[in-house]
């Protein structure tokens, strides 16, 4: 298992991640990415950025997300109040081969984030996702993330931080 910036070549995999990850929400009704989010365009524009990673696991590209360290506006305007007022890393669109649900892969994507993080000197991860998706609310508290207040994003969102030591 290794991680590595994405590439033009990963966009298909990741694609099929990605809707692995939609069919999930779907099937456990959940309201999250059921529309034409995350797309290609957006796929393309993270890798473009530089800010989409992806997991590979025996070879193949099982795991997606990004970690961005802009400041995000959208962050700016919680309803509650974020751990720290310092620079931060944000993950968005984390997502799984479904091969690999439930094997503790999820928190090794949260790693990768955090050691990244550390390598660039900051001190605090954040994320959000939507209020009735249960299983990334596990997956924040089971790695330390703390709740924090909602932010808006196509509706509300819950909102955490995880400050690193």
């Amino acid at each position: 298992m290794n991680f590595r910036k994405a590439e033009i070549k990963d966009v298909e995999d990741i694609l099929e991640i990605i809707s692995h990850a939609k069919d999930y929400m779907k099937e456990n009704g959940l309201t999250q990415w059921n529309g034409e989010y995350p797309n290609r365009e957006v796929i393309l524009g993270d890798i473009e950025k530089k800010i989409g990673y992806v997991l590979i696991v025996d070879n193949l590209v099982r795991g997606y997300l990004v970690v961005d360290f802009v400041d995000d506006e959208i962050y700016r305007a919680i309803r509650g109040a974020w751990k720290t007022d310092s620079e931060y890393a944000s993950i968005h669109r984390c997502a799984m081969h479904k091969t690999l649900r439930g094997k503790g892969y999820g928190s090794e994507l949260f790693k990768f984030a955090e050691n990244l993080a550390i390598s660039k000197n900051i001190s605090s991860v954040r994320v959000d996702t939507a209020p009735d998706n249960l299983t990334m609310k596990h997956l924040f508290e089971k790695n330390g993330y703390e709740y924090c207040g909602l932010v808006f994003i196509a509706g509300d969102k819950i909102a955490y931080e995880k400050v690193l030591k």
